[in-house]
């Protein structure tokens, strides 16, 4: 492909990864409002986030593998139509019932959508230049949490929770436009390995320390996000104008924390190679 018209295939493959990202952490700037309007407890709209968490893990591990028997294209279109219907379910629900409906089929795109987004983007760019193109694709993930959850917890306050809602679902449709349009279609990989393969690699130790302190570290961090609008609301006495800023520096934080943690560990690979060895000996 031209440089142009790999930029052009990137940024659509980011455009739904911002999307898919927004969907996913938006809600917990809302949480009050949704709430309020489908009639339940703060704690039964938590469940929203955790759901759409939860059925992220079935969608990664059984959707995925049969997926990556099409080609990249098409499967990544059949994720984003998942994603399309869930959001347009949740933003039309007359019911907390049908709204954790439409959370749980948007979340089955999640895992597949970046997992195969990431490989499609390594092919459209020379060998020297695969790591900035999942860069890209990652990076509306990244912009989804420095500005697209404070913008989405503004407009929810001002236009009702819904709109978001609709808004994201434009977003996916754009998304799922650009593919059909800018991305190539190129043959899936031809050398995978049989699924009860990649099951059995979950059972090694190196794979499971990893997943376990993936677990940890995002299960702490989702306990808190999760309920943190109604947190600064009503313990820390923040007002709901406040809210949206407040999450523009917790994504900040995310952002730097990211830099600064793939820095540091390009800056000393000999310790983090030890603290591997050390928890997972061979």
């Amino acid at each position: 492909m031209s440089k142009s018209k790999a930029t052009l295939a990137l940024l659509a493959l980011s455009v739904g990864g911002f999307g898919i990202g927004l969907t996913e952490f938006v809600i917990a700037g809302l949480l009050t409002e949704v709430a309020t309007d489908l009639e339940v407890t703060i704690s039964q709209a938590g469940h929203l986030v955790g759901g759409y968490a939860l059925a992220v893990v079935p969608g990664a591990l059984a959707i995925t593998p049969l997926l990556m028997r099409k080609t990249p294209k098409h499967a990544l279109v059949l994720l984003l139509a998942f994603f399309v219907a869930g959001n347009t379910l949740s933003a039309w629900a007359p019911s907390y019932e049908v709204m954790f409906t439409g959370r749980i089929i948007a979340a089955l795109a999640h895992g597949g959508y970046f997992g195969i987004g990431a490989v499609l983007a390594s092919t459209l760019v020379p060998e020297h230049r695969r790591a900035s193109a999942v860069a890209a694709l990652f990076a509306g993930l990244t912009i989804a949490n420095v500005l697209g959850v404070p913008a989405g917890a503004f407009i929810g306050q001002q236009l009702g929770w819904r709109t978001v809602f609709w808004i994201i679902s434009a977003i996916g449709i754009l998304a799922l436009a650009g593919l059909i349009c800018l991305v190539p279609k190129t043959q899936p990989e031809q050398d995978q390995l049989p699924i009860a393969q990649q099951f059995r690699t979950l059972v090694r130790p190196q794979v499971l320390v990893s997943l376990l302190t993936t677990a940890m570290v995002f299960g702490g961090m989702f306990g808190v996000f999760t309920y943190i609008e109604p947190l600064l609301r009503e313990v820390t006495g923040y007002s709901a104008s406040a809210v949206p800023w407040l999450l523009v520096l917790f994504g900040a934080g995310l952002f730097a924390g990211n830099f600064i943690g793939g820095w540091a560990a390009d800056k000393t690979p000999t310790t983090q190679y030890w603290s591997s060895r050390s928890c997972c000996p061979q």
